[in-house]
């Protein structure tokens, strides 16, 4: 899993960072008394940090609340590290928001992206934990801890970072609707259509990515599939003729996106498969006999990789 490999470096950086770099200015005196006490007295030190940011004039400075912004995350990280909804942490990255903002001419323009970082670190490791051990009742954590994170990259301005956290974030989340899919369909059928969503979000991003293409080709052709096996001895002239309908529309929606994968990946079996499966469903026999000859050419040839896929990474 993708998600996991990339945070594996990202928790050497969970290193608290370093509070006073610079000597504090003369016109904040409350916040150089945070700095002074919170070591010894942390709760002591936030009170007046909360004194200094909510009910003083050094509500105006961005080195006021970026002290308030540290001391949280101390109280955070001390306390309350395993809660994913920490008031602290969620404290300290307003608090942190607030000191950029007001810090104009980038004055501690060293110091906080480092203790932003810390915060970024914090929720993506979290993200991570929260999708090893995925169940649709922590789908709204895994949603919030993916928010937060993308808006601390965002405010740390790693765009070009985050493009690709997105793309293996749903790449991840689709392979756990599929899990819990697989492991009950009649309880869990609601799983499928949130791994489609997934795949459609990643399409967004990247039109050519294979793996995305191909598995919203499947899910089209199965809709139709699932349409197909509806019907019964009940079922009248009028609604076979509709469900029908419905069916083949179904199959036309896949065939495009199979059609991308087998462009992307000429060399894969389950493209050529799905071509010649699709195109029977929808009775057109010329393609769908020329596809099941392609297929058997890549057999003989040697050169076709296998039906499933060797790894999530690919």
């Amino acid at each position: 899993m993708k998600i996991r490999h990339m945070i594996a470096g990202a928790l050497c950086l969970l290193v608290a960072p370093v509070l006073w770099a610079q000597t504090p200015q003369n016109d904040i005196p409350i916040t150089v008394r945070v700095i002074k006490t919170y070591a010894a007295d942390l709760d002591g030190a936030i009170l007046l940090s909360d004194s200094a940011c909510l009910h003083s004039p050094e509500s105006t400075h961005h080195y006021a609340w970026y002290a308030r912004a540290f001391v949280y995350k101390e109280k955070f990280k001390r306390t309350d590290s395993l809660n994913i909804y920490s008031p602290w942490r969620e404290t300290a990255l307003l608090s942190l928001r607030r000191s950029m903002e007001l810090d104009a001419k980038g004055e501690n323009a060293n110091q906080v992206p480092i203790l932003l970082e810390y915060l970024s670190n914090t929720y993506h490791a979290q993200l991570a934990e929260c999708l090893d051990f995925y169940t649709p009742l922590r789908e709204t954590d895994c949603g919030m801890l993916w928010g937060k994170f993308v808006e601390t990259q965002q405010m740390l301005g790693n765009e070009e970072r985050l493009a690709q956290y997105r793309k293996d974030y749903y790449f991840t989340f689709a392979d756990r609707h599929m899990v819990m899919y697989e492991q009950n369909p009649a309880l869990y059928g609601f799983e499928l259509e949130k791994a489609f969503e997934c795949y459609s979000e990643i399409l967004k991003m990247d039109p050519l990515d294979y793996k995305a293409n191909y598995n919203t080709a499947i899910y089209y052709y199965n809709q139709g599939v699932t349409i197909i096996g509806s019907f019964n001895e009940s079922t009248t002239l009028e609604e076979l003729i509709a469900l029908q309908e419905n069916s083949i529309a179904l199959f036309k929606k896949s065939l495009p996106f199979m059609l991308k994968a087998q462009e992307l990946r000429p060399d894969r079996q389950e493209t050529l498969k799905g071509l010649y499966i699709i195109y029977r469903a929808l009775s057109e026999d010329d393609k769908s006999f020329f596809y099941k000859a392609e297929l058997e050419k890549l057999i003989k040839s040697g050169g076709a990789n296998p039906l499933k896929w060797e790894t999530n990474d690919e």
